[in-house]
């Protein structure tokens, strides 16, 4: 990454293209995506995010935010992008080693979900919401015609488990022991097999969240803002929910959690016992590609984490009896 001074002018530099003089401008995360938080002279608040090279093409990028505006138009509380002069949502930055896209959304004040104080109590109760909210979401999904032109990623039996894997290939990941390998390759098969039987039925496969956790989203008073998108694609609507769970997958009061998320979701929109039952899977699925996710990412994590995941997809794929224990 190239020096943070330079990148900090690099991005005060790309406000010019949105017309903005900033009062202040500060790095608040310089993680995957560089964001900035800009006050501009008149005291307004924007978030400018550089994003990171080689990860979307601009072409995703635009896609992404095209979807986020068609879920704003049905009432969903998502990040606002605002338009370059010249009508552009990504303008192109020099950051020294790399070109990156810059685009510039509201700011909005507030915490994470998960991060409220435990002293503090939240507006709603955080799975009830994300059970609305994804349900909401499925619904605008299904509906929605996608413009030629649309480009997200495709998360199906290819986007998890082919040779090109969005996520990178689980089973390859070098902390595996051979013993780990062999499992994860036949926990993958067994994976492939299972949703090659399902398919991709209309009403649950279309535009996901992908990373719908309490993490992402924000809470100000009432006021909640789905954020995060980056990861937004084709997929099982199961994913969606199986992330919204998967922090709580293994807490004594799972069932419970659970239970509150569907009903919640329920009420908005259809969700069959059958489609439900293939939940565990997609659990088990969130723990696999968050070990390659991992790995990918060294610098996102400490000694032993990936360990952690490895550990814990083998406990699920064992209770689902797709491997001996």
């Amino acid at each position: 990454m190239a020096d943070p001074a330079f990148l900090l002018e690099a991005a005060k530099d790309s406000l010019k293209h949105w017309h903005l003089e900033p009062a202040r401008i500060e790095a608040v995360s310089q993680t995957e995506n560089i964001v900035y938080k800009v006050i501009s002279t008149d005291g307004l608040a924007y978030a400018l995010r550089l994003h990171r090279p080689g990860y979307h093409s601009l072409e995703e990028l635009i896609s992404e935010q095209i979807w986020i505006e068609a879920l704003q138009k049905t009432g969903l509380t998502v990040p606002r992008s605002l338009r370059s002069h010249q009508g552009d949502y990504f303008v192109a930055v020099d950051c020294g080693d790399t070109i990156r896209y810059a685009g510039l959304i509201d700011w909005f004040d507030g915490l994470p979900l998960n991060e409220i104080p435990k002293h503090h109590q939240a507006p709603v109760n955080p799975l009830a919401y994300l059970g609305q909210t994804c349900a909401r979401m499925h619904n605008q999904a299904t509906q929605w015609q996608p413009p030629a032109d649309f480009e997200r990623p495709e998360f199906n039996i290819e986007g998890f488990f082919g040779c090109n894997p969005f996520w990178g290939r689980f089973w390859e990941v070098p902390d595996l022991t051979e013993s780990e390998k062999t499992k994860f390759l036949i926990i993958r098969d067994q994976l492939i097999a299972l949703l090659t039987a399902y398919g991709q039925p209309a009403n649950t496969y279309s535009m996901i969240h992908a990373d719908m956790h309490e993490g992402n989203v924000m809470v100000s008073n009432n006021d909640f803002l789905l954020i995060d998108f980056d990861d937004a694609g084709f997929g099982w609507h199961q994913y969606d929910i199986a992330v919204a769970l998967f922090n709580h997958a293994e807490s004594n009061d799972y069932e419970a959690q659970k239970n509150t998320l569907i009903r919640h979701y329920r009420q908005i929109r259809n969700l069959s016992d059958d489609d439900l039952a293939l939940l565990p899977y997609f659990i088990l699925i969130r723990a696999l590609v968050m070990v390659s996710w991992l790995h990918l990412r060294p610098e996102h994590h400490q000694p032993g984490v990936i360990a952690t995941f490895i550990s814990r997809a083998l406990r699920i794929a064992s209770r689902l009896k797709l491997i001996s224990t």
